[in-house]
């Protein structure tokens, strides 16, 4: 497990952020007061606008260990309608139910709205929040891991859209992207990628980051080592821990299958442990390999994605989010092979 030793920074009062806007002052507090009335306890935090990530919230003061900082009643909560359609995801259910309320003037709705994200924040924000987005036209210079999660989203909310017989206007697009944004329907992603997919920037670094190693290490296998490792579950899902410099597990595995016999191969499968020679340098000077080989066309990548971004091929926002996660990915992976 890799070390947990670094910890969030704690803001002591809210002046560290930026202050809001007194539009935004009016609308927060006024959402503040909506929430209480209502019963919502509110403990500690308190609304801020934070660099590069929109609005969100901040300590007031230092919190304890396992303190509750919001509580929301059962009573308070905005939930999904039950629906007769059999299969919705979480997502869809309240979307649909966001949809009926913004086309009935519902004054709960309303209060709701005045603070969450508009279109335009999303659109700028997102990559895959339009469904003709000229961000998307540049995917082949994204980081694939980060294409293939883009591409998991848009499936998903196309599939709903087309569950609740929705058109393709934006509105279905907008209330999905508050239900899985701004709601408790779903416990969202931790990760870096995870949380640059759903919510539009990156985090620094981080414990829980990882960088996927599947289109560094699967070229490099033939179909032999392939059908193998799918055999026993192991083929893909590679990754690289950047904080500790530590492969995890399936790599360890994948990688011995171009050094090892087929018995020495499953003891360590088994076990964790190498029958004989401990391989583990041998697996690190295989992978940094690897990693030169993919190296050699990042960094070109990289700069035709910044080229686009310079020419106003795409939106800013959301290119310069991307190009910072090609930077953490070539930090990385050039921080692990420099030792070797």
């Amino acid at each position: 497990m890799p070390s947990r030793k670094s910890k969030r920074a704690r803001l002591s009062a809210p002046a560290h952020s930026p202050p809001l806007t007194n539009g935004n002052n009016a609308l927060h507090a006024s959402f503040t007061s909506w929430s209480q009335a209502r019963g919502i306890t509110i403990n500690g935090v308190a609304p801020a606008r934070l660099p590069g990530r929109g609005m969100g919230l901040i300590t007031t003061r230092r919190i304890r260990k396992s303190e509750k900082l919001v509580i929301v009643p059962e009573k308070a909560m905005l939930c999904p309608r039950p629906s007769e359609q059999k299969g919705l995801s979480p997502q869809a259910r309240l979307a649909s139910t966001l949809l009926a309320l913004s086309r009935s003037d519902d004054a709960d709705y309303a209060q709701c709205r005045s603070v969450w994200p508009s279109s335009h924040d999303f659109r700028t924000g997102l990559a895959w929040f339009a469904s003709e987005d000229r961000n998307w036209d540049l995917k082949d210079l994204f980081p694939p891991s980060l294409v293939r999660m883009l591409e998991r989203l848009r499936r998903d909310m196309q599939t709903d859209r087309e569950a609740l017989d929705e058109d393709e206007g934006e509105d279905f697009a907008y209330h999905w992207a508050i239900a899985n944004t701004r709601s408790f329907s779903w416990k969202p992603p931790g990760k870096r990628e995870g949380v640059m997919v759903l919510y539009g920037f990156t985090l620094p670094d981080s414990a829980d980051d990882s960088i996927s190693l599947d289109d560094t290490m699967l070229p490099h296998f033939t179909p032999d080592q392939r059908q193998t490792l799918e055999a026993v579950g192991y083929l893909g899902n590679y990754s690289l821990t950047p904080t500790t410099g530590e492969v995890c597990f399936r790599t360890q595995v994948a990688l011995r299958t171009t050094l090892l016999t087929a018995n020495e191969w499953e003891y360590f499968m088994a076990s964790g442990e190498d029958i004989a020679d401990d391989k583990t340098d041998e697996v690190r000077v295989l992978l940094c390999g690897m990693i030169r080989a993919r190296m050699t066309g990042m960094a070109g990548t990289k700069q035709k994605l910044d080229d686009a971004r310079q020419s106003g091929m795409g939106n800013e926002m959301v290119l310069s989010s991307i190009l910072e996660r090609w930077r953490q990915i070539i930090d990385a992976l050039q921080k692990y092979i420099d030792p070797i």
